[in-house]
């Protein structure tokens, strides 16, 4: 996606799978709210065409948490759009390698609308997805947006060394199962511990990350040049 974006010239210009899944009859329908001012021409699933319920299920649970990490919906969103010109220089200026096209071309911020279509059955050939690629596909992604799966072992070690500390007071006033010793809870009170630093790691790790990408810290869509206007 990313190379025929740099190599386009043209106003915009329209992704769309090779698979033919995504209809060509609906670029037209595109190019119309592109005349009227759409930036970005999302194409959305209203079918999704015939695929196992286990794969909707876990399409359905990573674009729901895709739509809290960008901020947009993305339920039944697709790679199926339509860039204006402003809107590919914008993409192309996030410079990371594992990018998320269909959530970046939302994520930069244009005018946005959006198509209905149905998925159309394959012309030739078969889907080369399995669970394992998808799952990492998901991983990848969702590493992108929000770095909410690195602070889990922040939040969870917190949570385990508050559960510690309760359990020796309870335990003191004889308020708990005797099964609760103080052996017992040390480990879990370290273990607590370990999670909480592992977690203060993270965060930081997170902020290089964020570093690395070397995200655009703003996109201008349009700039007036006033002297020109007096």
């Amino acid at each position: 996606i990313r190379a025929g974006l740099e190599s386009c010239r043209g106003d915009c210009a329209v992704v769309i799978d090779c698979d033919l899944q995504h209809p060509p009859e609906v670029i037209p329908e595109m190019v119309k709210k592109w005349r009227g001012g759409a930036e970005v021409v999302a194409g959305k699933k209203s079918a999704r065409g015939k695929e196992a319920k286990s794969y909707g299920l876990l399409a359905g649970v990573f674009n729901s948490v895709m739509s809290r990490a960008t901020g947009f919906d993305m339920s039944d969103a697709s790679d199926f759009m339509l860039l204006d010109r402003r809107a590919i220089e914008a993409v192309l200026s996030y410079h990371e390698r594992g990018s998320f096209f269909r959530a970046l071309a939302q994520y930069v911020g244009f005018n946005a609308e959006e198509v209905r279509y149905e998925v159309a059955p394959r012309k030739r050939g078969s889907g080369k997805w399995t669970f394992g690629s998808l799952l990492r596909y998901a991983v990848k992604n969702i590493a992108s947006f929000t770095d909410i799966p690195l602070m889990l072992s922040a939040v969870l070690g917190g949570l385990t060394v508050v559960f510690a500390a309760v359990m020796a007071v309870l335990r003191v006033f004889d308020a708990v199962p005797e099964s609760f010793d103080a052996a017992a809870l040390t480990l879990v009170f370290i273990g607590g511990l370990i999670l909480l630093t592992l977690g203060i790691i993270g965060f930081y790790l997170s902020r290089i990350y964020d570093e690395i990408k070397r995200r655009p810290r703003y996109i201008i869509s349009a700039c007036t040049d006033e002297r020109k206007e007096k």
